[in-house]
Formats: C-alpha cells, sequence, structure tokens
C-alpha cells in the first residue's frame, strides 16, 4: 500500500495588459498573489473591502516540476494515478492554451524518458472526448452512451500502440472535454499501470454561463457536487455515480483510493467580474482536495489481470448462460403447460373427431353406393345421348344438303322473277309510250279544239251547238288525261312495291345464308324453317304475280276502250266538222 495525499498545483498564467483595458470601469480587477508557508502556498487575492486566500499545495508556471514525475513513476510501480486540468480565464486565449499544452508535452517527456529504459513495457490506450449522454470514442470515431460506458469502461476500448502516435493525437487536443488513458504493461515486473490525463479545458462553474454550447456543463456540475458532499466533514450519505461516466472514471481519485493531481490553471490579474467568480469557484475546489488521504493499493499482476479478465469473462459468459438457460427453462415450462392442456383439448377433439368420422363414413359408404347407382343410369343416358347426337348429326347433315338445294332453287327464283320482272317493266314502258302517244294526240285535239272554237264563233245556232258539243268532248279528254296521270301514279306505286318486296326477299336469303353456317340448330327449326320458307315464297310469289298481271291487264283494259272511244268521237267530231264545212260552201253558193 502507498500512502499518499490529492496534489493541487495552481498554474499561474500572465494576463496581458491590453486584455484590461476592456475592464469595466465599475469593477476594480483583483490581482493574485502567493506566498509560500512551510511545503504549502497561500494564494490570496483582495475582493472589494477583504482579502480572500486559499491554501494550495504549489503554486507554479507553466513547466515541468517534480510532481508529473511523480505520476509517471507511480504508474511504471503499477499504480492507477490520474491528472485533472482545469482552466479559467476570459475567454480562451493562445497563453492559456500553450501552458495547458507545455503540461502535458512535460508528462509525455518524462514517460518517454522512462520507458526508454524499458523497451519490453507494453502499452495500451484509449482516448475519448466527453458529452453530457457518454463520449465519443476518437480512436474508432464512434459515439457511446454513458450506460454503455459504464458497463464496459475504459478499458472495454482499449488498443495496443506505441507512445508517439499516442503523444501526437493528444497534442493535436480536441475542442471538448477529453480522457486520455495510457496502460503500462511491464512483463518483467509482473505490473500493470494506468496514467489518466483528464482535461475539461473550460467547464462552467456558474449556471449563468451556460449558453448550451457547453457539452459536458451538467456533468461537470456533478463532478463538483461529488467532490463538495467527498471533503464536507462529517458528511453521511449515498453518492450515485452509476448515471455519469466522468464521476464513474473520477471516483476512485476523488474518494482518495488512487493519486491525484489536479491542475489549475488561471491568470494572474482578473478582467472581468465573472471572470473573479469562476477563479474563486476554482481555487475553493483546488483546496477542497488538497491534501485528502490517499491509500493506493498496487493493481493486481498482468497476470491476475489477465485471469481476472479471463474470469470475468467467463463469469459474464455463465451470468448470461445461466440467464439464457432460466428464460429457456421458464419458456419450456409455459410450453410444456400449454402443450398439455392443448393436448387434453386435442384429445377431447379426436374423440369427437372418431365419432363425427364414423358417422361420416356410413353416411359416405351409403353415399357411395347412390352413386354407383347414379353411375350407372348415367352411363345409360349418355349412351341413348350419344346415339341421338349421332342421328342429329345424320339429320343436320341432310339439313345442310337441303339447304343447299333450296338456296339453288331460290336462285332460280330469284332469276326467274328477274325475268318476269323486267318483260312488266317492258309491257309498262310499252303502256307508258303509248300514253305519251295518246297525250300528243289530245295536245293536237286541242289546238284543233281551239281553231274550231274560232271558226264556230262567226256560226249560227248549230254551230252553237257544236260549240257545246266540242266543250263536251273536251272534259271528256280532261278527264281522261287526269285517269290517266292517275294510272301512272299508281304504277309508279306498284314499282317501289316491287321494289319492296325485292329488298324483303334478299333479306331473307341473307338469313338462309346465314342459317346455312349454324351447327347448334336443332333439325325441327330447319324443317320448320324450310317449309315456311317454302310456302312463304311460293304464296308471295303467286300472289304478287297475279296481282301484277292483273294490274297490268286491267289498266291496258282500262285504256283501250277509253282510246277507242276518244278515237271513235274525235272521228265524230272530224266528220260533223267536214259536213259542216260541206253545209257552209254550199250555202256560200247560196
Amino acid at each position: 500500500m502507498e500512502l499518499t495525499s490529492i496534489t493541487s498545483i495552481a498554474c499561474i498564467v500572465p494576463t496581458h495588459d491590453k486584455e484590461i483595458a476592456y475592464t469595466s470601469s465599475s469593477f476594480i480587477p483583483p490581482h493574485i498573489q502567493y506566498t509560500q508557508q512551510g511545503d504549502d502556498y497561500q494564494i490570496s487575492a483582495k475582493d472589494e473591502n477583504e482579502t480572500l486566500t486559499w491554501n494550495i499545495n504549489h503554486v507554479r508556471t507553466p513547466g515541468t516540476i517534480p510532481e508529473q514525475e511523480q505520476l509517471v513513476n507511480y504508474a511504471l510501480n503499477g499504480f492507477d494515478v490520474a491528472s485533472l486540468s482545469i482552466s479559467v480565464c476570459n475567454g480562451p486565449t493562445q497563453d492559456m492554451y500553450q501552458a495547458r499544452k507545455q503540461n502535458l508535452d512535460a508528462i509525455f517527456q518524462i514517460l518517454e524518458s522512462k520507458l526508454g529504459s524499458k523497451p519490453d513495457i507494453q502499452i495500451e490506450f484509449a482516448y475519448v472526448c466527453l458529452h453530457d449522454q457518454g463520449c465519443y470514442d476518437l480512436r474508432k470515431e464512434l459515439d457511446r452512451s454513458n450506460e454503455s460506458m459504464i458497463e464496459r469502461g475504459l478499458e472495454g476500448i482499449m488498443k495496443p500502440a506505441k507512445l508517439k502516435e499516442i503523444w501526437s493525437d493528444a497534442l493535436r487536443g480536441t475542442a471538448w472535454p477529453s480522457i486520455l488513458t495510457i496502460k503500462l504493461i511491464d512483463p518483467a515486473k509482473d505490473t500493470v499501470g494506468r496514467l489518466s490525463l483528464v482535461d475539461l479545458l473550460h467547464p462552467r462553474f456558474s449556471s449563468l454561463l451556460n449558453s448550451g454550447k457547453d457539452k459536458c456543463y451538467h456533468s461537470f456540475q456533478k463532478l463538483v457536487n461529488t467532490i463538495t458532499a467527498v471533503t464536507t466533514p462529517g458528511y453521511n450519505g449515498k453518492l450515485s455515480t452509476n448515471n455519469c461516466f466522468l464521476i464513474h472514471e473520477l471516483e476512485k481519485y476523488i474518494t482518495g483510493r488512487n493519486k491525484l493531481i489536479v491542475f489549475g490553471f488561471m491568470n494572474d490579474k482578473m478582467v472581468t467580474e465573472i471572470h473573479w467568480r469562476e477563479t474563486k469557484s476554482l481555487l475553493y475546489l483546488m483546496q477542497a482536495l488538497k491534501d485528502m488521504p490517499v491509500r493506493m493499493v498496487p493493481n493486481p499482476s498482468a497476470k491476475e489481470v489477465i485471469d481476472n479478465k479471463h474470469l470475468k469473462q467467463s463469469t459474464t459468459a455463465m451470468t448470461k448462460q445461466n440467464k439464457s438457460l432460466k428464460s429457456n427453462m421458464e419458456h419450456l415450462q409455459r410450453i410444456n403447460k400449454t402443450l398439455q392442456s392443448t393436448l387434453q383439448e386435442k384429445e377431447r377433439e379426436l374423440q369427437l373427431f372418431n365419432q363425427v368420422e364414423k358417422q361420416q363414413m356410413d353416411y359416405a359408404q351409403h353415399t357411395i353406393e347412390q352413386y354407383n347407382s347414379d353411375y350407372a343410369n348415367i352411363a345409360n343416358q349418355l349412351e341413348n345421348a350419344t346415339r341421338k347426337l349421332k342421328e342429329k348429326n345424320e339429320e343436320i347433315s341432310s339439313l345442310s344438303s337441303g339447304i343447299v338445294d333450296l338456296s339453288q332453287q331460290l336462285q332460280d327464283i330469284k332469276k326467274e322473277e328477274q325475268g318476269k320482272r323486267d318483260e312488266l317493266v317492258d309491257a309498262l314502258e310499252h303502256l307508258l309510250k303509248k300514253n305519251e302517244h295518246t297525250t300528243r294526240q289530245n295536245s293536237e285535239l286541242k289546238k284543233e279544239n281551239r281553231q274550231l272554237q274560232r271558226e264556230f264563233d262567226t256560226v249560227d245556232s248549230d254551230n252553237q251547238y257544236l260549240k257545246v258539243q266540242i266543250q263536251k268532248k273536251r272534259r271528256e279528254c280532261f278527264e281522261s288525261n287526269t285517269l290517266y296521270d292517275e294510272e301512272k301514279r299508281n304504277c309508279e306505286k306498284l314499282e317501289q312495291k316491287l321494289r319492296t318486296e325485292i329488298n324483303a326477299r334478299k333479306l331473307l336469303e341473307d338469313k338462309l345464308e346465314n342459317m346455312k353456317g349454324t351447327e347448334n340448330v336443332s333439325s325441327a327449326e330447319l324443317e320448320s324453317i324450310k317449309e315456311d320458307l317454302e310456302q312463304k315464297m311460293l304464296e308471295k310469289y303467286e300472289l304478287k304475280k297475279k296481282k301484277i298481271q292483273e294490274k297490268a291487264q286491267a289498266k291496258i283494259s282500262s285504256f283501250e276502250p277509253i282510246l277507242m272511244e276518244k278515237e271513235d268521237k274525235i272521228n265524230e267530231l272530224l266528220a260533223k266538222i267536214r259536213q259542216l264545212e260541206n253545209n257552209t260552201d254550199s250555202e256560200d253558193q247560196d
């Protein structure tokens, strides 16, 4: 066991005059002074009308100091030691950064010189940035939560490396608070020591200065509260360290189980009132930790560490396995219970199923017998239907040939009707020509009548009588012309009706053609259609033929007597005219 104490070292950084020029006129900037009193130092500063004092182990300007080498020696001898760096300044300055960098550089130089004579020492390291939710592993570039890091610790993320590589990473620095832990394994001495360099940069003691940009504000406040509780005489109570990774890592150092050196970096002159309050808080914290007794026990040997690590891994694996087995056992018990209840239910269902199955088997046997009987009947019906289908196919073939013959007969009838239609058209044309001739004759008669009318105007009463007779004949001629016009219109209607009949016969022919290619028409329907078609065709043909012949004959017959009568009357009239002329000539001679 090693008996020592926590060491508080104030590192004074001079303040430039240009920084003081911005001081408020209402604030008198205090000036930090220090005096050595035996082995310790006393820092004093005038605050308004009183002088404040703090007792510190050492006051040093930046550079190499014996405490830095003491840390390295402890780590090489198998102890866990740490340095805690906290800076307070009026905003980050280059001088403050250089002071912290020189302190870190001095520790690495001492470690490098010590390792020069011990080349067999193995080195591992872990380097993380701190924030309130956990940390960021700079080596793996991976963010880790508080819970994960508290469970694994920095030991779980360490990696072998050379001191120059670690030194290079550390000197580059980071904008976040960080912890750099270097593990030194000495096979010759069989020792394992750790050197932890904790740099909290510029943490805020006052909540008024928390602007949200300080990534580690809440963790630092918890650290300050824990240090206050530990250093307060007569304090009794339980301190929780399982919810903050920063406190979890510094727990053994701030409680006196391992060596800790606190480096407080501050300016010698205060620039603002806030700067002064933060500096006072840092000095009170360092004074509280000063000379806290430390009773260090060396770490287990390297072999013990490996054995403990293996044992811990085995224990963890067995714990997980036991937990898994217990969980599996509970799961299997639940499954067994479920299976038992399911088995009972299935047995009941099986009994019911057997009863239902027996009933279904009896019903199925009866149904099969019925199906066999029905199948025999259906087979007979199928055979009869096949025979009838064959007969129907033969009938369809016969009807198809009959339809072909009927189509041929229809074509012959069509040709015959076409010939008769042509004859009727010729007769009508002849009749029209004859009517035209009669019309011309009537026109000539009208002209002669008009001439006779002019001649008869000078004739006596006999001539008047002849005039009346001529007018009567004129009316008769007019009636004859009217009758002719009516008969002409009737002939046109008859011709239009004939065309309609022709179109209807064409539609019927198309229907027969469509029916000819249809195979699903029954023989009875085809026979009925055939008989109806033949009957209707014969009836319509005979009827139309008879009507056309009768009308044509009637028209011709009606015109012949009229024409003959007109010719007779014209002849009589001509004879009378000749007689009248002869009488006139004889009277003139007389």
